[in-house]
């Protein structure tokens, strides 16, 4: 099969993309309760309609398309706290973090910039371009990072996700000691299914202030 043309694809797309709004979301676990640290964030944006071309499933129309990466623990965005992205700017090489837009189509982030958290958002300019993990575009990922652009949002901040394995919430003062109560509102604790189950772990939602 020959490589996909990276311009046939990719141009329509950059040149109709103007984000809307934008999301962060982030999960603890405590199963190791002496290592403090977030496990993942996901960052997403949404976008106004964009009509595109993926390689393999021809015509398509987004309504609101929506553009994500994930950063786990000990990848290039590694942080203890939520409060440590602020005026915080991470650089990934070109082919080192890829995130999902369509069927073929990936987003590949370049860079990103935070601001203060205000209000339960923190401020969000993203560089990006578009290829694909496997390689199929003509051209390198090196190539493709020429013709980036970069798109700024407020992203909310949606609760966090925490994995309790010592049933911490029961006990108030030793969650205190676990969570940073400037940051997480500890009396907004809501128990929910995340869908796996992990021994006696339990799943909660805990609201940002």
């Amino acid at each position: 099969m020959d490589d996909w043309n990276w311009e046939k694809y990719i141009r329509p797309i950059l040149n109709q993309l103007t984000i809307k709004r934008g999301s962060i979301s982030h999960r603890i676990t405590n199963k190791n309760i002496n290592k403090k640290f977030i496990d993942d964030i996901v960052i997403t944006f949404f976008a106004n309609q964009i009509d595109f071309e993926d390689p393999m499933y021809g015509e398509m129309e987004s309504i609101e398309p929506e553009l994500w990466f994930e950063q786990r623990h000990y990848d290039k965005i590694s942080i203890k706290s939520f409060k440590g992205l602020e005026y915080k700017r991470f650089v990934f090489k070109p082919g080192e973090v890829f995130g999902s837009f369509s069927n073929e189509i990936d987003i590949m982030p370049l860079g990103v910039k935070f601001e203060q958290i205000k209000d339960e958002k923190i401020g969000c300019e993203l560089e990006l371009t578009f290829s694909n993990r496997d390689g199929s575009f003509e051209g390198t990922f090196e190539d493709h990072s020429k013709k980036n652009i970069k798109v700024k949002s407020e992203l909310k901040i949606e609760p966090l996700i925490y994995f309790d394995y010592h049933n911490l919430v029961n006990d108030k003062e030793a969650l205190f000691k676990s969570l940073n109560s400037d940051l997480y509102d500890i009396d907004t604790i809501n128990e929910f299914n995340c869908g796996w189950k992990d021994g006696e772990m339990k799943s909660y939602k805990i609201g940002v202030k």
